[in-house]
This record gives structure tokens, C-alpha cells and sequence, in this order.
């Protein structure tokens, strides 16, 4: 794959490199992130690709009432998935920008 896709060679590298060992005690906030993702509006992006807006905060505690997390691991919720989001906003600019610079 890496003769055919010089890029996809150097992803590739580059998830090598990085190892994550996430406590598996953390893996309720991941499922959150990852099944919330759902209720994310996308922003339009005018002449550009349309970008991600953040999981809203409504959802977030509709997700933390559901689940009965109390109050404060609904706030440690909302306030991981606004700093995944951030993270997440931040790789799609990147990767939006690279695609229209190619």
C-alpha cells in the first residue's frame, strides 16, 4: 500500500508511533464520545467542507440522566467530551485543510 499511497505510508507510520494505553476504567467516556457523535450538527462550510460543531450539551446530560451518573460524573462527562471535541474539531480542520491543499 505505501508504493501506491505515499500519504497512507506515513499515516501508517504515524500510528505506529503513537500508543495509547487507556485505562479501561475510562471506557464509559469513549462509548459516551463515540455514540453521542451521533447528535453533532455539522456546520456549513460556505466554498469549503462543511465542519463539525460540538456533541451538544443537551445530549450529554440526556446520555448522563440515562445512564444515572450523578452530578458529578455527568460534569466530568461534559467537560471530556467538550475537550474530545476539541481535539476532534481540530483534526478535521487539519485534515479539510491538507485535502484542499492536495
Amino acid at each position: 500500500m505505501a508504493k501506491e499511497d505515499p500519504e497512507a505510508a506515513a499515516f501508517a507510520a504515524q500510528a505506529e508511533a503513537v500508543t495509547i494505553n487507556l485505562d479501561p476504567g475510562w471506557n464509559w467516556i469513549w462509548r459516551a464520545w463515540r455514540r453521542l457523535g451521533a447528535e453533532r450538527q455539522w456546520i456549513a462550510g460556505g466554498m469549503g467542507p462543511s465542519q463539525p460543531a460540538d456533541i451538544p450539551w443537551t445530549a450529554v446530560m440526556a446520555w448522563a440522566e440515562r445512564y444515572g451518573l450523578g452530578e458529578v460524573k455527568s460534569e466530568l462527562l461534559d467537560h471530556v467530551i467538550a475537550a474530545m471535541d476539541a481535539v476532534y474539531r481540530e483534526w478535521w480542520a487539519e485534515k479539510a485543510s491538507r485535502k484542499e491543499a492536495g
